[in-house]
């Protein structure tokens, strides 16, 4: 019996998809999710859980007034500094090591995957 997938619940609506034709992150995410972006994702709370992610934590913090092409390594970092900052200042204590690494990953993820389509260069390749 072949089980599917559960439905995505990326929501970009209040988002930019496209800036001169070329996908912001946001919008890579949304279009690269059954392209290969989620094809690691097989459990239904991995995909729940890694859908309220990009929904709550990482689309609020990555701009969508520049293509994902034209990001890089240095503006994620930002990004993740920003997340982290956030968290302390909402929560009071750190965010952890694997917290960090696992939103990384799932930017690593999505330009590794938007690569893999097209759409820009890894430019992550190689990084932690």
């Amino acid at each position: 019996m072949r089980v599917s997938k559960t439905t995505i619940k990326i929501d970009i609506s209040k988002y930019t998809a496209e800036i001169n034709g070329k996908m912001t992150f946001h919008y890579a995410v949304k279009s690269l999710y059954n392209k290969g972006l989620s094809s690691r994702w097989k459990a239904a709370s991995t995909l729940n859980q890694y859908n309220s992610e990009f929904n709550t934590i990482l689309f609020p913090n990555i701009t969508d007034k520049e293509p994902l092409e034209t990001l890089n390594k240095e503006y994620f970092d930002e990004v993740i500094e920003t997340i982290v900052d956030s968290y302390y200042l909402t929560h009071n204590k750190l965010l952890s090591e694997s917290r960090i690494r696992h939103y990384k990953y799932l930017i690593r993820r999505v330009v590794s995957t938007a690569a893999s389509n097209g759409v820009c260069d890894d430019y992550l390749w190689g990084t932690q």
